[in-house]
Parts: C-alpha cells; structure tokens; sequence
C-alpha cells in the first residue's frame, strides 16, 4: 500500500499545509451502507457455505431460459419495425397511405457508371437492351415467375413501366447513325417518345446529368407491386443475375433491389469478433487476476466470462417471455457491453479478497471472501442502480431497436450483478479452498513503486488538474453545436457488400429526388369553397391553396417538382377547347371512346359554360359524375385523362371524393442533411394548412422521424441521467457534496465525448443517443467506486480529504485500472475489426473514446477535485464489523 511518505518524501501528503500528524480520525458511520454492507454480507455467507446450491440453481435457470430462446425467441430483420415505433404518428400515416392508396412500389434501381467519360456509347446501348430485355422479359424465379408478372402497370391493359432510356425507343435498339439524334430530341421531348405505357420520361430520372450524351452514369428503375414471397424469389434471381452480369471494360453496375437492404443487414455477422473479444478478455483476465508471485487462476477467468454469458442468456430467455423481440445489434452488441460492464465486478471481489488475503492472514478463506463482499457490495450496488437507471432512461427512446437495446442491457446488467455476488462468490470460494495456496505478505509492490510514486506525484499539482480539466470541458462546449445529425445507409451495411456503390451512387449520380405525397382527408371537394382550398390554374382559386404554396416552396425549399393536381387536370380535362378530352356522344350522356369519330361526339361543357374563375364546374352530383368520366379516360388521345395517372391516387365513392394523393418531390438528396432537411419541409408544409386535414408523405420520412426532437431528446435524456446518479449516490453516500462532484465529472465526461464526437465525424442519431447514455452508465462505474471509497473509509483513516485521497487510490485505484479500464479497453479494441462500419462509429469510436475521457477524468481529475471540495466521510462499520 502507498502511503504519504511513498508520494513526496518530504511533504507528507498531497498538500502538507492542509495535514498534520494531529488530524482527528473518523467515528460517524453511514447507516445505509452499514445496512448494505450486513445484508450482502449474509447473501456472501450463504454463496460460500453453500456453493453447490448456487452453482446447481444457476445451471439450471441457464437451461431453462436456453431452451425458451430456442423455442420462442424471434429476431426482428424488418427495417421499419426496427426503426419507427408502431405508435409513432409517421407510421400511423405510412398505414393510411398502403391502405387506402396501395403500398409503395417495390423498387428495382440500377446504375451503369463509367467514372472517366460519358457512360453512353452504341456498344454500351447495344449491351444494355440485351441486358434489360433480358431482365424484364426472360429472367425467372424458381417459380416460373417474372418481371411481367409482378411489375406496376399504370392501368390493367398498361404494359409494364420501366424508368429507362431504352423506352425512348419502346425497347428496340436504335439505328447506329441516328441514335444519338434521336435520344438528344427524346430528350428535350419526353411527351413526343413515349414508352407503351404511356408516361413521358424526364431525363433527371434517367441520367445524371442533363447533358445526356456526356452524363457519366444512366440509371434504370423497375417498379413492382406484387408484395408476396413470389416477388422476393424474383429480386433474389434478379441479385444473383446483376452480380454475376459480365460489364464491358471502363463500366461498372451497382444496384439495389427492395430486399437488398434488409437481406445485407441481416448478413452483417460478427461472430468471430465476439469470439476475438471473449478470448482476449479471457487472456487478460487471467493474467490480471494472477497471485502476488506471478501465479494464475485460469478457473477465475473462465468464470468470469461464463457468468458474462450466462447473464445475457438469462436476459434473453427472461425477456423472450415478455415478447420482447431481439435484433442483429442487440445480438452482437450486448456481448461487448455486457463484457465491458460485467467483467468489472470480479475485479473489484477478487482484489478485495487479496488484499484481506495480506490483511487479514488469521481469517480462513470464507471469512476473507465474506468480508470483500461486505466491503464492496455497496459500491458494487451503487454502479448498478446507476448503470441500470442510465439504461431505463434509454429506454424511453421510442425506435424499437435502441428501445428494446435499452431494455437488454437492463436486465442483462441485472443478470449479471446477480450472478457475481452469487455464482461467482461461489466459485471463488471453492477454487481457493481447492488451491492449498498460502498467501504471501508483506510488500510486493517494488516493480510499481516508481509508477505509483510518479502517479501520486502528479496528484500534487491538483490545482493545475482542475484548471487543465476545465478548460478542456469549456472547450468541449464549443464544438458540441458541430454534432451532426443523422445515420449514413453505408454505415449499417458490411463494408464488402454491393449496396455501398450503391448508397454512393445514389448520393453521386441520381438526378431526381423522392417522390412526395400530399394526403388530403375528409374534404368535400363536391363544394366550391372546398375545391378552391386546392387549385391552384384558376383566378379564384385561393391565394394560399394547396397548388398555389406548393408553387412557392419550389423557390425556397427542398421540394422542387411542379405538383401533379388532380384537381386541375380533372378541371382542364372539361374545358371544350381540349376537344379530344371530355367528349359525349351527341345527343346522350354516353362517353365516346376514344376511337369515336369526331364528327359524331361533342364536349361535356360547351362553349362559353367553362370559365377559368371556376364558375359553371360542376359541383354535388354533377362532380362525381364528370370525375368518373375523366377517371377512367386514358392518356391518349388525350394527356389529361386520369387513368394513367391518377387512378391510385383517389379513394372515391358515388357521392364523395373521402382522400386524395397531391404528388411532388424533393430535389436530389444526397446527404443526411438533405434528407432531415426534406422531411422537415414536408412536415412544416403540411401542418400549414390547418383548415385541412392532410399530411405529407414520402417512403424515407418514417426513417427520419427521430430528428425532429433528438437534439431537445438528447439534453432531457442526459440531464435525467445525471440527475439520477445524483439521487442514487445521495442515498448510498449520505453525502451531498461528494455526490454532487460524482455528477459534476460525469457530466464533464459526457461534455467532452459530445466535441470528440464532432471531431471524429460521429453523428446524433438513436444509436448514438443511447450509446451517450450508455457512456453516462459506463463513465460513473469508473468514478463511482472512488468517490465511495474516498466517502466510506476504516477508522485508522484520517478523515481529511487528502488522506482520504490516498486511501480511495490505494485500495480502489488498482481495480479502476486494471478492472475497469484495462478490460474495457480490450472488449473495445476488438470492434475496431467489425465488418459493419457502424460498429466502427457508433462504438468502436465512441466506447474507446469514453475509457480514455472517463479513464483521466477518474483517474486525474477525480482525485484533485475530491481533495480540495470533497465532502466529509464516514467509517466503514462494514470493516469494524468483522472485526
């Protein structure tokens, strides 16, 4: 043990002004850790007198809850269910948009790049309809089903869409002479090259560039609307076919299909890095819990990982009966978590033990292990309730996959302390008394006596500390509004699949943005007034209609494209001067087909009864009427038909028209920004029309849903943390200003990973917010243990702060380093080599950046800050107790 005259030889203390040999020594005791202390003392007695009990019950729970995960536990792979609470207003909306108006399509996306020149060359054509023909025509699943069966047509007698340059040309291959003529007026004019079914093709979908012969990509869109397995057995062909498809030199592909992303997440296995974690915790286990000459105690360390295990297993099976569903991350993240956390405890019991072990040589063994728990369940329960408190918090973040990552960790901390104080205790006591070995006392710390000597030197200058620490966090204040927001597709993926050339493709060369829906419900547009709330080509149409502000937020967000208004074009399609359009045969109220001769029908409104200021529009009966015409008119002769179009975007009856779908889109999004952007627009646009009762809807909004809060989310969630280890350490210390210091550092350590987190490029998301209240959890186990040993001291003690100081160092410092940090560092470090990059960000870089923060803060700054405000302490009765 380091003592005043081990730190300065000549000063005797940290600070020898603030010491002398008279200082009174401590009698008060603290009642509740004395409570503690007796209770946990039985619960040891009971796990070393009966060892085999325990070790009998704690295999036979292991089974039992095994067997309930094999029987009964799911994993949940679906990305919405992983990321939006079903009780989220998003999600509520995302249903009434599948149900009333058809689930989004299932989207087929191909780029064909050549990153040096143009992508477009007669070769590159004459290939590429080889290539799509082939996919839409020929390609089968083992079902003998393909493109043709599962693709979106606009109507039933439609040909299937497919967004791609080859419809210019309905599919055949152009003559060599004349192609790039006619690709350039395609271009210009989508409307005069129509594919068969009917629907111009803007070159921004079709091209990365506008210069169409010099764009350096061209991207190929099928649509499905089949939702059955039949259609992912065709993607799964379709995959297959992409990645073994033979490119010409200078080209390449990337791709995506609808179960691409889903399918590659669930193939982000990590398996053989939690093998690499355990075994070199393994390793370092058992040579940090070696004897004083050097032997090891192999039993200890492979109990200590078993119990980790056994914890998240027991968590598992406890929670699968609840029907909390597990994920990939939880399954391959809680190992690390459980291991940096669970691992802690058999540090602090078993160094404990030695040290009563060099103490205490005339205790037998079980009497020396009984005291260790008495002396350190109370700081073990402590970290506990901090640590488990911190991850309730976390649970109140509604995405299903950190909530229920929140929810795991709880209990598998719970587990694990449980399983420690109980199984582990058990062990210990048998392996020792199995051992015969006799402990060896006296000094054996030469080989760290200049370490130490120079550690505690360094303590001297606290004043200095303090100045360094804080003018480190006030920095830190600044850099935290350079927190970025948002959780980059690549991130989530194994770095060798094909979806990342993809996800930077899309940010690179797609030219267009997300489709947007404007759903508006229960609106009688029967009525003028009503119909009036939304036109926008007509002079009374009202100033702030829904066309009219969609008009002006071209000009100032981030939707771009013009709105397709049904309204309007139902109203265009009755004007008589669009003679081809609205047509009766004369005489009846029968509609002409359109292969009706002219001469022998007549417009639905005559001359002089249609108006631009809207007077003479049919209204009540006469509306719908007119608007089953125009429904079901095709596109051709007439563009103004709504068949084409429109006939998914309406839910109407006989006498009323109940929702309606107003589409326009984003322009490119090509970053997280540009998306939270885009979805801030669409929300803040659709909850400006409060007389109607409409929301905006795009497919990638319901993944966006957690920006609009998660800065205000983050500071309540952190702030209740710290407000909790406040309270937990109150009751535990007895001690208000020592607890106060206890939350003041881990606030100053979650200060400072928030500005490392700018730096290092780690943005705010779900995952990381939990993962910020996990390092709340994390970095109070490091301090926690110190300020309670500087708090709870044996009456030979001096109760100054200082010595004090010195004591927590000597007794607990050890087990900070090599129990704490050491063994965090190694379950850590092994992330680093996750194939998934978000491993890599959100907790590789994250946890590594906490052992080093939350190491020196415990380590440096603790230590000063405790010296000079520390609180005033209490005798450990545990101690006195025994003896």
């Amino acid at each position: 043990m380091i003592v005043d005259d081990d730190i300065v030889p000549e000063s005797g203390s940290l600070d020898e002004s603030e010491t002398n040999v008279f200082e009174s020594f401590n009698n008060e005791t603290n009642f509740f850790n004395g409570k503690l202390a007796n209770l946990f003392t039985k619960v040891g007695q009971f796990s070393v007198e009966n060892p085999y009990k325990i070790l009998i019950t704690t295999v036979f729970s292991i089974f039992v809850f095994s067997f309930i995960i094999f029987q009964y536990a799911t994993l949940e792979t679906d990305p919405i269910n992983l990321w939006v609470s079903k009780n989220s207003e998003k999600f509520k909306e995302k249903e009434y948009f599948d149900d009333n108006f058809g689930p989004f399509y299932r989207t087929e996306q191909i780029f064909v790049v050549n990153e040096t020149g143009p992508v477009l060359s007669y070769e590159t054509l004459h290939w590429w309809f080889d290539v799509e023909n082939f996919i839409t025509e020929e390609l089968q699943s083992s079902e003998n089903i393909g493109y043709q069966d599962l693709c979106f047509r606009p109507t039933e007698d439609s040909t299937c869409v497919i967004e791609s340059f080859t419809q210019y040309f309905q599919g055949a291959l152009p003559n060599k002479d004349s192609w790039k003529r006619e690709l350039q007026e395609c271009g210009k004019f989508p409307v005069n090259c129509l594919p068969t079914f009917q629907q111009p093709l803007k070159t921004n979908l079709l091209f990365s560039d506008d210069d169409i012969l010099n764009a350096h990509a061209f991207v190929v869109t099928l649509l499905l609307t089949n939702h059955t397995q039949s259609a992912n057995r065709w993607e799964e062909r379709l995959e297959e076919y992409l990645l073994d498809l033979k490119v010409p030199e200078g080209l390449r592909i990337s791709f995506n299909t609808e179960i691409s992303l889903e399918k590659e997440l669930n193939n982000n296995n990590d398996i053989s890095t939690v093998a690499i974690s355990y075994l070199m915790m393994f390793l370092y286990a058992t040579w940090a819990l070696r004897r004083k000459d050097g032997k090891t105690r192999l039993l200890l360390g492979i109990s200590g990982l078993l119990i980790v295990l056994a914890s998240i297993v027991c968590a598992a099976g406890f929670l699968t009966l609840f029907g909390l569903k597990s994920t990939l991350i939880i399954a391959e993240v809680i190992p690390f978590l459980i291991l940096a956390i669970g691992i802690d405890n058999i540090f602090l019991i078993t160094h404990e033990y030695d040290r009563n072990c060099e103490q205490k040589p005339e205790y037998s063994i079980d009497q020396k292990i009984i005291s260790a728990i008495g002396r350190m369940s109370p700081s073990i329960l402590m970290s506990l309730l901090c640590q488990t408190g911190c991850f309730l918090i976390a649970a109140f973040v509604t995405m299903p996959a950190v909530h229920n990552f929140a929810i795991y960790s709880t209990v598998s901390v719970i587990f694990n302390g449980v399983l420690q104080l109980t199984a582990y205790v058990s062990i210990l006591s048998l392996y020792e008394k199995r051992s015969n070995y006799k402990q060896i006392t006296g000094n054996e710390e030469t080989k760290e006596s200049f370490l130490k000597t120079f550690y505690f030197k360094m303590l001297t200058q606290k004043r200095l500390i303090i100045i360094i620490f804080s003018a480190w966090f006030f920095t830190s204040l600044v850099f935290l509004p350079e927190i970025q927001f948002g959780l980059d597709q690549t991130l989530a993926v194994p770095q060798d699949s094909y979806l990342v050339d993809y996800f930077k493709d899309v940010y690179s060369f797609l030219n267009v943005g997300p489709p947007v829906y404007m759903v508006v419900k229960n609106l009688d547009l029967t009525k003028r007034q009503n119909q009036q709330k939304i036109c926008g080509k007509f002079t009374t149409c009202e100033r702030d209609s829904l066309a009219n502000v969609l008009e002006q937020e071209r000009h100032r967000s981030t939707i771009t494209e013009p709105l397709a208004n049904w309204l309007d074009d139902y109203f265009m399609f009755l004007n008589p001067q669009n003679d081809q359009c609205c047509r009766l045969k004369k005489g009846t109220d029968e509609v002409c087909p359109p292969s009706f001769p002219s001469r022998r029908c007549e417009t639905c409104f005559q001359q002089g009864s249609w108006n631009y200021n809207m007077s003479g529009f049919p209204e009540g009966k006469d509306f719908m009427e007119y608007l089953s015409i125009w429904i079901n008119a095709p596109s051709d002769p007439c563009p103004l038909g709504g068949r084409a179009p429109y006939s998914t975007a309406l839910v109407y009856n006989e006498t009323s028209v109940s929702a309606s779908v107003f589409r326009t889109a984003h322009h490119p999004l090509r970053s997280q920004k540009d998306f939270i952007q885009a979805y801030s627009d669409g929300v803040r646009i659709s909850s400006s029309f409060p007389e109607l009762d409409m929301f905006a809807y795009s497919p990638f909004y319901i993944f966006f849903v957690q920006y609009q809060t998660l800065g205000p989310l983050t500071l309540k969630l952190i702030g209740s943390a710290i407000i909790l280890i406040f309270f937990i350490s109150s009751v535990f210390l007895q001690n208000i200003r020592s607890s106060f210091l206890l939350a003041l550092v881990v606030t100053m350590i979650i200060v400072d990973i928030g500005a490392l987190m700018a730096l290092l490029g780690i943005s705010l998301n779900a995952v990381s917010l939990v993962n910020l209240i996990i390092c709340v959890g994390l970095g109070v186990e490091f301090c926690v243990h110190i300020v309670r040993s500087f708090t709870v001291v044996p009456s030979e003690t001096k109760k100054d702060a200082n010595s004090r100081v010195l004591y927590s160092l000597n007794t607990i410092g050890e087990s900070v380093i090599k129990g704490i940090t050491l063994t965090k560092f190694i379950g850590v470090c092994v992330l680093a080599f996750a194939q998934s990059k978000i491993f890599d960000v959100f907790y590789f870089r994250m946890w590594f950046t906490l052992i080093i923060v939350a190491a020196l803060h415990a380590l440096l700054f603790l230590p000063a800050l405790l010296s000079l405000f520390g609180g005033e302490s209490y005798r450990d009765d545990s101690i006195e107790a025994e003896d």
